[in-house]
This record gives structure tokens, C-alpha cells and sequence, in this order.
């Protein structure tokens, strides 16, 4: 009988942990050669826009007062250090939680530059007491992680990051015009994080704010310490660690569930490259390749939204933090710090990112059950995982979300029929609350979606086999998985919000499809194959003196999960599966060169014809696959390995069709020869900037202003609500500005159908009465926004041919003025 300890087992090389190798020496220049890597991805940040000074304040305060202290934190609550590359992206999501908390306590307090208290006292505690030194270094026995391992991760990030440099920064200059909805949106919440809390909707006094804010709070943070620019932190800096860290994070998650080393890389590789396969000839409507979509939702991580949503890129890294601390739990490695570690980072979560939360109390549910139906002993850790995330959830529902939906409905495969290839073909359309797809028409849409979500996370069947399903981790990435595909199943939104869930589970689908191909490449050969055996039940430890050697993932002294061994079998040659990716990505780029080259539409085409032609795309793209599963099994010694061909191969698939967006923004930066982009007039008044700046230096943080401008422009007879630019500039509250992106505004949106950035102003006599001061200036009309709204300045764009700013002059003072700007006293 195999005795584990820990994520270790005896030698059974088919198991899903493997024995680590012993901990091997090598030279120290060797290990940080990758940080190479980070000079010319700075040079690029430096080109379009960051400052030496502000890349300097910036990577200073992030490894310091962040990444040092999450990672001593981080080391105490798993009870040890593993290698350096395995710890800093789960270390500096523990950082982060670390900051927001201590922000929210010092904002509270009104000292919003006592936030770097607690990370130097953590710093000063793990130096001066003798008992938490020793996490300064990764503990005895912890394996290294190989060169390869942290060369891969850390071109993985140098190349996102240099990505982001030439697609968004290079198209945002340094005076970027805001003219878009979402970034002067984000700003304006930073301020509002800056100055008070809790936070409200800094652009319509009365409105609450129910977001989650919680990565406003880490970049007002970062702006009180160190000096810099909220618009500098969002369009040049706060990316740059979390893109730098996570592929390490994921691959760190990789190598906790499976215990070996080279799933890593591609796991993370997968979560931000792969995506849904395209066979076709046709290109997708420029409303999906602006973003990065395919065919399908595929939830990609490799759009716009990356940069203009970082809530879900602040919470996507703290989330893998709670996975593999929730992991550890489960498979019974934990101990109170574990269970303490869940809390803090539920306590991050909840109010970071809306969608991670529910997808992790899927995954804890399915545990759960599968541990009634199987093993009672996993009860009991699931539902303390349960016990500290469903609270998460009820407080981030009803107290920072107010209860509401946001514009969310329950609409089960209803907003199938508005991504690519359905709008491309006319089977459906991307407009929100029209008819959508039924019928066949339906059927082919959902099974097109389906069979994608196949191609690019199949690869997770393999953990069926020899019963790795039984692993906790296992379990928990699945419901996890489950949960996100199942939102974009049932829930529709007008912004399709609803993809978010699938973004969220995206890490978790391809661990959980690499561990699979894993477990698919250790399978023993036919001829050889026994039912499987259990090794040591989890009360059982090692005794002292076992020769059993120290986990890098677990102390020794923790017993250890069941593990499922399987008598020794032969392991596929290692040069196979990178040849299968190989044809993989070969396969995805001849298939769509043989289709036609526009798209059959239901219009000119007929229905059957857009089916047909759908079928024959999908039918060439997976033909080859087969062929090549065949042809492993007819070959003696690769018999044993066609199912792990098939899902790399796949996996190739899915790999390809991200680097025709990535290619297609470095082609248009090569055209432009790099250079930076020009950028346009900007939407709002000349001199805005100015005034706001004004503002800022001789106004307190709880003066309310008001303004006359509200659209950020006309729309036909409409008025484009999203007008947030004076609130974002000036960090102040105002009246009325605009009121797009409301809790009101969503609730009008899903129960109309009318466009959101289209929704009138709902309460009349309020914008009767902000406009009149401004319209119409009288003593009367002045003072009501004074005495009845305590309004103390005024903000007005001169462009408005309504206004009569001599008038105004009467009865409130002139006390700056640029371009079409005027500030005036009450």
C-alpha cells in the first residue's frame, strides 16, 4: 500500500500528483534571467506615455508595500515557501487584499495616506520576529521551479504586456481624449474612491453606487501613496503587475492541482489565448474583432475589456489566490490561517468582481454533493468554504449591489443569438431585446456554441479516467467551469454582461482541460491496464522517518487527500503532444482558407444554406482531428496516447484564432511605424482639463457642483447619458450630469428594450430646476440650487447656446474660466 503525504504519493507515475524530483541547486544568475525580459517590455511602456518617475513611484511602491508584504502573508497562511516564481502571483494578490482592506479602514478614518501602515508592519513583524523569518526564503526541501517553467511564464506576461503597450497604450496618448464611454467612467469611480466612502454615483447626486468598487479603492490607494495621476494609473500602470503575475498564478494553480510542472505554461497560455475555434472563410462583423470575439462567446481575455474593465483584471488574480487557498482546504492541506486566507480574500472578492464569488460557490456545491454521494469525510471542509463565501455573496448582493440586477434577466439561451457568427449569418442579431433565435435555427447556434466550449476545454474529460474526478480540486474547478458556461446559457444582458461569469471561470476551464491532458498522457498502455487503487485514506500521515520527500506544494506533516494510483503503464513520448499542437494550429489556419470568403447570409442565401454551410466549416476543421486519433491507435506504440493527441491537437485549435487579432493590432502599429496615435478632438469643451484642475486645488472633496452639460452627444433626438467627464476630471459630486450607468438607468434599460446610453433622465423637475440656474439666471433660479440642493458651484460649458453666462455673472461668482469652461462660486 502507497502511503501520501501531503500532494505527494508513492512512485506511481500515473497518478495526477507526482513525486516532485529532489530539490536541485543552480546558478543564482540563471534564475533571474527572465527578469531581462522586463527591459525592453519597459522601454515600450516608456514609448507610448509612462514616465521614468512614474514607472520608478509606481514598480517601487507595487514590490514594496504590495508584492513583499502578500508574499510573506501568503507563505504564513499555506505554512511554508515554495520557489520564488511559484508564490509572487498568488504573493501579490495577497498584497492586494492586504491594501484594500487597510485602504478601506484608513479612507474610513479620513487619513487615506495611513493605508501604507499595514504593510510596513508586516514587513517589520516578518523581520523582527524570529518564528516568521523563515518565510523570507522558501522552505527546506521545496523544489525550484524549473528554468523552463519561469522562462514560459515570463514571456507569457512580457508578451501581453508589450501587447498592451502597442494595442491600448499606443492608441491612448498621454492627453487621451476620454471620448469613449467605459475609461472616463472608471476614472471617475477612482475619484470618487479617493475622497469618500462608502462611495456613491459621483455623476448623479442620490444614486447609489452598487458596483463592485473594490479595485477603485486598490487605484485610489496607489494614488494617495504615491503621488500619482488617477489617468496616468489607468491608461499606463495598473495593468502592468497584473498582467506581468497572473500567467504565474495560473501556472502556480496548475502545479497545485496536478503536482507537475509543464501543465503550467499551457494552462495559462490557454486562459488568455485560447478561444473558440474558426473555420471560416468569412471575417466576423467589426463589432467582434474590435473586441477580440469569435464566433461564439468564447469570453476571451484578449480585448478591450482588459484595460477598460479592471475589475475583472484586479479580480481575476485575487481570485486564483482564493481558489488555491479553497483547494488546500479541501483536500484537507489547510489549517485556521488557510480557512482565515479564505476569508480576507472573500472579503476582497465580493466587492471586486461580481462574478467570481457565485462561480466558486457552484464549484464548493458540487463538492459537496459528490461528498454525500461518495466520501462524508469531504463534507466538512466544503461547507466551511461555504460558511465564509455564501456570506460574500449575500453582502455583495444586498448591501454593495442594493439588491439590484443591474440590467441582468433570466433568459435562457437567449443571448446565444447575438454573437458573431449568428449576426454575421442573420440567424440572429446583436440587437438587445429583439426576437431572438428559435427552432432549428436555435439548435445550430447552441450546438455550434457548445461543440467550441468543447474544442477549447475538452482536454478536461481525461480527469474522468482512472478516477482522478475523485480529487477535490478536480471537483471544484469543474462546478466552477459548469457555473460559467451555464450563465452565458441562462442569463442575458443588454451590455452582454453575462459573459463575464464564462471570463471569470475561463482559468479554471483550462486548468482543469490541461490537467485532463495530463492525466490523458500518463494513461497506462492497453495491454497493461488494472482497475485503479486507493492509496492511504487521509487520516493516515507519514510516520516519522518515511523517506517520503517534502512537497513544494504542502508542509509533510499534513496528511494527504486520496490519491488514485494505477499499475505502471507507458506515458506518451514527450515530443507527441507538441507536435499534435503543432498540427493543431495547422489545421486552423488552412480550414478557413478553404471556405468561402464572404458570409452566407439568411437574406440571399436561405436558411438551409447558412446550416449547410456552417456544418461543412465545422466538419473540415474536425476531420483531421480524427484522422490523427486513428492513426495514434493503429500505431502499437502511441495507442495508448490517442485521446491525449486528440486534446492537444484541439488544444492547437483553439490557440490559433487569438493571434489573428493579436497580429492584426501589431500590423496597423507597424503601419503606423509605432508611432504614437494621433489623438482626436476630444467630445468635451476645450479648457475641461484646466477648469477640473482648478477645481480640485481650491474646492473641498464634498462641494457639490452642478452643470448644464449632460450628453455626451446627440443622438438623433436622443441624448447620449454617458456623459461623465466633468466628474472624472474633477474628482467632485455634481447634481445631475449625466446618468447612464445607474442602477436607474439599467432597471429602465431591461424593463423597455431602449438602448441604456439612450434611457431619458427620469426625473424631470430636477433637470428643470439644474438647468434653469444656468438657462434662465435669476436670484430665484440660482438660489433654489443653493438652499434646496446645497449646490456650491457651478460648472458650465459655454457651447450650450441656452446659456447666458453674463446673467450668471449676477448672481454667482466668476472664479476661473478656460477654453469653453467656466467656473462660478455660490
Amino acid at each position: 500500500m502507497s502511503v501520501a503525504t501531503g500532494l505527494v504519493t508513492q512512485p506511481d507515475r500515473r497518478s495526477l500528483v507526482d513525486v516532485p524530483a529532489p530539490a536541485r541547486s543552480r546558478p543564482r544568475l540563471a534564475a533571474v534571467l527572465p527578469l531581462l525580459l522586463g527591459i525592453p517590455v519597459v522601454w515600450l511602456l516608456h514609448r507610448y506615455g509612462a514616465g521614468w518617475g512614474d514607472l520608478a513611484l509606481f514598480g517601487g511602491y507595487v514590490i514594496a508595500l504590495v508584492a513583499v508584504p502578500g508574499l510573506l502573508l501568503w507563505r504564513l497562511v499555506r505554512r511554508g515557501g515554495r520557489s520564488l516564481a511559484e508564490d509572487i502571483g498568488p504573493g501579490l494578490a495577497f498584497g492586494y487584499v492586504l491594501e484594500v482592506l487597510a485602504y478601506l479602514a484608513a479612507r474610513a478614518a479620513g487619513q487615506p495616506r495611513l493605508v501604507v501602515l499595514a504593510p510596513v508592519a508586516v514587513l517589520i513583524a516578518f523581520a523582527a520576529v524570529p518564528s516568521l523569518r523563515r518565510h523570507w526564503r522558501m522552505a527546506p526541501g521545496a523544489e525550484r521551479a524549473p528554468l523552463a517553467w519561469i522562462w514560459a511564464n515570463a514571456t507569457l506576461g512580457a508578451a501581453l504586456l508589450a501587447w498592451a503597450a502597442v494595442y491600448f497604450m499606443r492608441t491612448r496618448g498621454v492627453d487621451y481624449s476620454f471620448s469613449d464611454a467605459d475609461l472616463p467612467f472608471q476614472l471617475a469611480l477612482i475619484g470618487e474612491l479617493r475622497h469618500h466612502l462608502p462611495p456613491e454615483v459621483p455623476w448623479l447626486r442620490g444614486e447609489s453606487l452598487n458596483y463592485h468598487w473594490f479595485s477603485y479603492a486598490d487605484l485610489a490607494a496607489t494614488s494617495w501613496t504615491t503621488g500619482i495621476a488617477p489617468a496616468t494609473l489607468l491608461l499606463r500602470l495598473f495593468f502592468v503587475p497584473l498582467l506581468a503575475v497572473t500567467p504565474f498564478a495560473v501556472a502556480s494553480l496548475a502545479r497545485q492541482v496536478t503536482g507537475r510542472w509543464w501543465p503550467g505554461p499551457l494552462a495559462a497560455l490557454l486562459t488568455f489565448a485560447g478561444v473558440a475555434p474558426y473555420p471560416y472563410g468569412w471575417p466576423m462583423p467589426e463589432t467582434y474583432t474590435a473586441n477580440g470575439l469569435g464566433p461564439v462567446d468564447d469570453a476571451t481575455v484578449l480585448r478591450f475589456g482588459l484595460f477598460s474593465s479592471p475589475t475583472q483584471t484586479f479580480a481575476a488574480l485575487v481570485a486564483i489566490a482564493l481558489v488555491m487557498l479553497t483547494i488546500d482546504l479541501l483536500r484537507g492541506d489547510g489549517s485556521r490561517r488557510t480557512l482565515i486566507g479564505v476569508a480576507a480574500a472573500v472579503a476582497v472578492i465580493c466587492g471586486a468582481k461580481a462574478t467570481y464569488l457565485p462561480i466558486v460557490i457552484c464549484g464548493l456545491l458540487l463538492v459537496a454533493g459528490l461528498a454525500v454521494l461518495t466520501d462524508r469525510r469531504r463534507l466538512r471542509p466544503a461547507l466551511l468554504g461555504l460558511a465564509v463565501a455564501v456570506p460574500g455573496v449575500l453582502f455583495a448582493q444586498f448591501v454593495l449591489f442594493g439588491g439590484e440586477s443591474q440590467g441582468m434577466v433570466l433568459d435562457p439561451l437567449g443571448g446565444l443569438s447575438r454573437y458573431g457568427l449568428a449576426a454575421a449569418t442573420e440567424l440572429g442579431t446583436f440587437t438587445f431585446g429583439q426576437m431572438p433565435a428559435t427552432g432549428r435555427t436555435l439548435v445550430v447556434i447552441t450546438a455550434v456554441t457548445l461543440l467550441s466550449w468543447l474544442v477549447m476545454w475538452g482536454g478536461a474529460a481525461g480527469l474522468a479516467v482512472q478516477g482522478r474526478w475523485r480529487d477535490p480540486a478536480v471537483q471544484l474547478l469543474a462546478g466552477m467551469g459548469v457555473a460559467g458556461i451555464a450563465a452565458v446559457l441562462l442569463l442575458n444582458h443588454y451590455g452582454v454582461s453575462q459573459t463575464w461569469f464564462l471570463v471569470a471561470a475561463r482559468p479554471y476551464l483550462a486548468v482543469a482541460a490541461v490537467a485532463g491532458l495530463a492525466a490523458l498522457a500518463r494513461r497506462p498502455h492497453p495491454s497493461r491496464s488494472a482497475p485503479p487503487s486507493i492509496s492511504a485514506p487521509p487520516s493516515i500521515s507519514a510516520p516519522p522517518g518515511s523517506s517520503v520527500p517534502p512537497s513544494s506544494s504542502v508542509p509533510p506533516s499534513i496528511s494527504a487527500p486520496p490519491s488514485i494510483s494505477a499499475p505502471p503503464g507507458r506515458s506518451a513520448p514527450r515530443w507527441l503532444l507538441p507536435v499534435a499542437v503543432g498540427a493543431g494550429l495547422a489545421v486552423a489556419w488552412v480550414v478557413p482558407r478553404l471556405g468561402p470568403p464572404t458570409a452566407p447570409t439568411v437574406g440571399e442565401d436561405g436558411r438551409r444554406e447558412v446550416f449547410l454551410q456552417i456544418a461543412y466549416a465545422l466538419l473540415r476543421l474536425l476531420i483531421p482531428v480524427f484522422a490523427l486519433v486513428i492513426a495514434c491507435r493503429s500505431v502499437t506504440a502511441l495507442r495508448g496516447s490517442a485521446l491525449a493527441v486528440g486534446a492537444a491537437m484541439l488544444a492547437g485549435i483553439s490557440l490559433f484564432p487569438s493571434t489573428t487579432v493579436v497580429g492584426g493590432h501589431v500590423r496597423a502599429a507597424a503601419d503606423a511605424k509605432f508611432e504614437p496615435q494621433p489623438q482626436p478632438d476630444p467630445l468635451w469643451p476645450v479648457g475641461t482639463r484646466e477648469a477640473a484642475a482648478w477645481m480640485r486645488a481650491h474646492t473641498g472633496p464634498d462641494d457639490l457642483v452642478a452643470t448644464n452639460a449632460h450628453c455626451r452627444r446627440k443622438l438623433g433626438k436622443g441624448c447620449d447619458n454617458l456623459h461623465f467627464w466633468f466628474a472624472a476630471f474633477a474628482e467632485r459630486r455634481f447634481l445631475l450630469e449625466g446618468w447612464g450607468y445607474t442602477s436607474t438607468a439599467n432597471r429602465i434599460q431591461s424593463e423597455t428594450g431602449m438602448r441604456g446610453n439612450l434611457v431619458p433622465y427620469w426625473n424631470e423637475a430636477l433637470l428643470a430646476e439644474n438647468d434653469a440656474a444656468f438657462h434662465r439666471p435669476t436670484a430665484a433660479t440660482v438660489d433654489r440650487l443653493r438652499t434646496g440642493h446645497q449646490v456650491r458651484w457651478l460648472f458650465a460649458d459655454l457651447r450650450d447656446p441656452l446659456i447666458q453666462p453674463d446673467q450668471l455673472a449676477r448672481y454667482a461668482t466668476l472664479r476661473f474660466s478656460s477654453g469653453s469652461v467656466a467656473v462660478y462660486q455660490l
